[in-house]
């Protein structure tokens, strides 16, 4: 048997919360490119970046609703630039 799955055997058995639930049906409904090309900007990127951007997102996000609308884009760009 595989290491891997010795391994999960022995990974805690602990519910994914609902964001991440989310967060992975989305992931599941973007076409093959997009997908990919997010797999590709991961891979490169430093912890640092992610938590930069992440930042970022969050300013801009301004309802918290963990979506970037138009209009709130528009207005970050305006406030950053």
């Amino acid at each position: 048997e595989h290491s891997w799955l010795q391994n999960a055997k022995k990974a805690p058995n602990v519910p994914l919360g609902d964001v991440v639930k989310s967060r992975l049906k989305q992931f599941s409904m973007m076409n093959r490119f997009k997908r990919k090309a997010l797999r590709v900007i991961a891979e490169f990127l430093s912890n640092e970046e992610v938590e930069g951007i992440r930042e970022i997102f969050s300013k801009i996000d301004t309802d918290n609703d963990g979506i970037v609308t138009v209009d709130e884009l528009k207005a970050g760009l305006l406030k950053f630039n």
